[in-house]
């Protein structure tokens, strides 16, 4: 699976798939291996093993994957590609096993990119569609983020994205938090803005759930992988 990928390599990724156990060591060493300072944009080796490895659910992938979310948004983007806008917060939640202290930690790490931290919110939005988390707490820990000093960037889109969760999540709860992150624009109005809040949080329905529950739960690992462009250029 490593190098330059002319194609979906459907085959090599079977046969990875059948010998989970003999190949995670290496899967997690590939990983390893871009956190230690390697990149090579024609090398979709890390693309491949990330997707395995969420879609194994292996957990001692899990640390590692909390490293790779301390990268730079763009060391990120130069390794993976479009992998983080599409699949990371089910990779997390897959390779958590359950146990969601690393992602809440790293949901509160200033020092993370505010679009990696806000794929962590999602995660945990996920995590109690699963019956992994309860509501009422992972929106309280979404709210505690809704305010200046949760970022270093004043423009990151961290607030934004967190307010997103909290739509897609139906946090009527919330409202008056989001409603004043809106006003203040803390979340930037490009976004979303305190009229369409106020509408979606009360459309009483969670918007969020069905695609990535799908996402977190799928079986075809060449569903997961074989559409992305990168493997038919």
């Amino acid at each position: 699976i490593q190098g330059p990928s002319p194609g979906y390599k459907w085959w090599a990724v079977e046969d990875l798939v059948h010998h989970a156990n003999e190949v995670v060591p290496h899967l997690i060493a590939i990983l390893d291996a871009v956190l230690d300072g390697a990149r090579d944009e024609d090398d979709l080796g890390p693309l491949y093993a990330l997707s395995l490895l969420a879609h194994l659910g292996v957990r001692e992938a899990h640390p590692t994957l909390l490293a790779l979310a301390r990268l730079d948004d763009d060391d990120f983007e130069w390794v993976f590609g479009d992998y983080l806008t599409e699949q990371f917060d089910a990779a997390l939640l897959r390779t958590s096993g359950g146990e969601l202290e690393g992602i809440r930690k790293l949901l509160c790490d200033r020092k993370a990119d505010g679009y990696i931290r806000s794929h962590a919110a999602d995660a945990l939005a996920v995590a109690t569609v699963l019956g992994q988390a309860k509501r009422e707490e992972v929106l309280a820990l979404l709210v505690s983020q809704l305010h200046p000093d949760a970022a270093r960037d004043p423009t990151s889109y961290f607030w934004s994205g967190v307010g997103t969760t909290i739509l897609d999540m139906c946090g009527v709860e919330c409202e008056e938090e989001l409603i004043r992150a809106c006003e203040t624009k803390l979340i930037d109005p490009m976004h979303f803005d305190a009229e369409y809040a106020r509408e979606v949080l009360h459309e009483e329905r969670e918007r969020f759930p069905s695609r990535c529950e799908e996402l977190a739960t799928t079986q075809d690992v060449h569903r997961w992988l074989g559409w992305w462009a990168c493997f038919h250029k």
